[in-house]
Order: structure tokens, then sequence, then C-alpha cells
């Protein structure tokens, strides 16, 4: 059985010294963790989120985006070989934040998926349909071509996560309670093509994750795990949906 694996991403939330509280607390108090937890900070908090692996070997370090150089005259870029120096295992790439707000093409999410994995960091593929094209019907279209662009020139035998993360489900105030019914068949859909193409990867879910709505979203026959936004912003949000995903996997 697939072992889950939560993702905190912290998109440019919290300060430095925020973001060091915040992941010495959940660190300390996440003692009975069930698979593998993830924090993604602000680049700037990298450094100080590193040290919480010391307290808590389950919680590892992860980066919000990278470019797909390695190295050279990039000015503001971020490259993946100074976030594994870093102690990155993995990294966010193609999050609708990036498509929609920075441009991000699939083409160039292609480009960093290799940049992660050549860096020996596992990348975390973000893919989902706006409203408007769910709207009209185009939501299983869309995902397909992200998903299969990105993976085109991606090794078979490569690890990486795949997160289903439909933006019309994403909330900048009071989140969209998603059910299972509306992203399962999206999960499916993914899931069949994983396996066409003879790929292990676990997909999970993104996109107003709660502690509410985590319990029915995640499971061995659901979601394999969860991105979780704004409620990996407190410790309580985050402990209580890390808690639940627990009781879902007791034996």
């Amino acid at each position: 059985m697939q072992e889950p694996i939560i993702i905190a991403n912290w998109k440019m939330q919290l300060g430095i010294a925020e973001s060091q509280e915040l992941a010495k607390q959940i660190a300390s108090e996440a003692t009975d963790v069930v698979g593998t937890v993830v924090l993604c900070p602000t680049f700037a908090a990298l450094s100080v989120v590193a040290e919480v692996e010391a307290i808590n070997s389950q919680i590892l370090l992860g980066a919000q985006d990278c470019y797909f150089e390695t190295k050279g005259t990039f000015t503001s870029a971020t490259s993946p070989a100074v976030l594994a120096e870093l102690g990155c295992k993995y990294v966010i790439v193609g999050h609708s934040d990036r498509r929609y707000l920075f441009g991000d093409t699939n083409d160039v999410i292609q480009k960093k998926m290799r940049a992660v994995a050549l860096n020996g960091m596992t990348p975390v593929l973000c893919v989902g349909e706006t409203a408007e094209e769910r709207k009209q019907g185009q939501s299983e279209d869309v995902v397909m071509e992200q998903l299969k662009t990105a993976l085109a020139d991606f090794p078979v035998d490569q690890p990486c996560i795949i997160t289903y993360e439909p933006v019309w489900a994403i909330s900048h105030g009071t989140p969209h309670v998603v059910i299972k019914e509306e992203v399962e068949p999206l999960r499916v859909l993914i899931a069949a093509y994983l396996r066409e193409t003879n790929r292990v990867a676990p997909v999970i879910y993104g996109g107003s994750v709660v502690v509410d709505n985590v319990q029915s979203l995640v499971g061995p026959s659901a979601f394999a795990g969860a991105l979780v936004g704004g409620a990996s912003l407190t410790a309580k949000d985050f402990l209580g949906i890390l808690a639940n995903v627990r009781k879902l996997y007791a034996v």
C-alpha cells in the first residue's frame, strides 16, 4: 500500500522567523506521522527550515519551484543544484501560480521536471484546469495535455509525484470545500494514463485541502496524499490534517 505524502506549500505567506517557528512546532508535535511530510517554505527560509529534519526525520524539505538550468546568467532564478545543496528532496513544478501568474508553459515545465530529477530530487508535478475550462467540458483534455507534455521526455523509472490541482477549487478567501465526487474522475484518468505508460507515481490532490475534507479525498483507495496551501500556515490546522490522514491508514 502506498503510504501518504502530505506537502505544505507556504507560498509567499511567511517570513523567515515565522517559517522557522512553524517548522519547529510541526516537527516537534508530529511524532506519529504516517508516510512522508514535506515543508515547502519561501526560498529565503529554506536554510532555516532545513534544520527541522534533525528534530524529526519524517519532516523533509521541499522547494516551491526552480529554474531549468543549473548555472548561468539567469538573474533572480533559482538553480536546482542549489536547492539540492540546501537539502531539498522535493520540488513543486507547474503549480497553477507559476502557470497563470508567471507564465510557465507546458514546455518550460517539462524542462523543469528533468532539471529537478537530474539534480537528485523528486518533482511534484501539478496539473489542473481552470473554472472556464471546466465549464466548457475541457477538464480531461487540459489535464492530459499538461501531463503528457511534462512526462514526454521524463524517464519512466525516475520518481515523481503527480498532483491534481484544479484551479477552480483554489481559493484566496473562503475555500471551496471540495468533495470526492468532483475530483475523483480526474484521479482515475491520471492513474490510468500512468498505468498505460508503465509509470509508477503517486497521485495526490491539491486545492483548498482543509481538516474537514482531507479524509474524504485521501486514502488507500483515493488520492495518495495532498498538497496543502492555506491550511498548512498554522500548526493547529496542519497537524489536524496529519492526524486525520493517520486515522485513514491505521492498522
